[in-house]
């Protein structure tokens, strides 16, 4: 029976861009709608006359319907590729990719992407035409374990590295801008990127010493003979008085630039509270009074010869 795919094709914007990517898209809907319906049956109630009179649900023409028309969810090229091998799926699902002995049981993806359309390796860790090997490390890892071979499986593939954050180089065994290199790469390792100190603009070495500072920061001590340095911030810088418009200082600026200045010398200028005086320094400092000519003794005695 021809599945008419038409109704999919075109809905949606294309998510695949290679033709091994549109088959591994509908590898994995068809594995998944697999799973949906396998403990399904035919919805008439008797499962067991049904299956005698239409044959086994698992390889039935009803299951085949659900399992691979919503396979590819709208993907134009999935769904490309299956009206292309629409006759020879149909054919693999009647061998029962879930139901027959697992030794009989034919693989999609090594039946139709590598085999059928030739559009994937079988290998994933290999690109391109000839399906070469993505570039290892001398720890046999894929991009040295920091990162992802680029079209990995796919014919179309480049296969460069694609280094995860922080790492960088052909083989993602160095470090990017702000990390330093804690830990090379080794036959039993894979190299490790640490992060800079937030003060550093860059940094190298096993303790990441800075290699140029952040902004608002300044180099600390000596430069070493391989660049590096440490950083620190600057202390504050006190401002000069502003000048107004007629040259002269800005006397609030002044005052949070310098000392207050000493009071003047003359007592006139500057209205200062006179100093307390004690009783002792009145007694030696007034003058004495000028006695009474009336009390004194000769006027006593000529007063007393007048009166005789």
């Amino acid at each position: 029976m021809k599945i008419i795919w038409a109704s999919l094709a075109g809905l949606g914007v294309a998510k695949t861009k290679t033709e091994c990517e549109a088959c591994k898209r509908l590898q994995e809907g068809i594995e998944r709608n697999l799973k949906k319906t396998k403990n399904q049956n035919f919805g008439g109630g008797n499962s067991k006359w049904e299956e005698s009179r239409l044959g086994p649900w698992a390889t039935s023409e009803s299951r085949m319907i659900q399992t691979i028309e919503y396979a590819c969810e709208g993907d134009f090229r999935c769904s490309s590729f299956l009206e292309e091998y629409e006759e020879d799926v149909e054919d693999w699902f009647k061998t029962g990719p879930d139901s027959a002995p697992e030794e009989d049981r034919i693989d999609f993806f090594k039946e139709f992407c590598v085999e059928k359309s030739k559009s994937c390796c079988e290998d994933k860790n290999s690109f391109g035409k000839d399906c070469q090997a993505c570039p290892t490390n001398v720890n046999q890892e894929v991009c040295s374990g920091r990162g992802t071979c680029e079209g990995a499986g796919d014919r179309k593939g480049k296969g460069g590295c694609k280094c995860n954050h922080g790492y960088s180089g052909k083989h993602c065994d160095e470090c990017s801008s702000e990390y330093f290199l804690e830990k090379e790469v080794s036959m039993t390792e894979k190299p490790l990127c640490t992060k800079c100190l937030h003060k550093c603009k860059q940094c190298k070495g096993e303790k990441g010493k800075c290699l140029g500072c952040r902004d608002g920061y300044e180099v600390e001590g000596e430069i070493a003979e391989d660049g590096t340095h440490d950083c620190k911030k600057p202390k504050p810088k006190i401002p000069e008085p502003e000048e107004d418009d007629q040259g002269l200082l800005d006397s609030k600026s002044v005052e949070e630039v310098r000392d207050p200045p000493e009071p003047p010398a003359n007592s006139e200028e500057v209205d200062s509270p006179p100093e307390p005086s004690t009783t002792a320094e009145s007694s030696t400092t007034r003058a004495p009074p000028t006695p009474d000519p009336r009390f004194g003794v000769d006027a006593f005695a000529k007063n007393k010869h007048e009166d005789l």
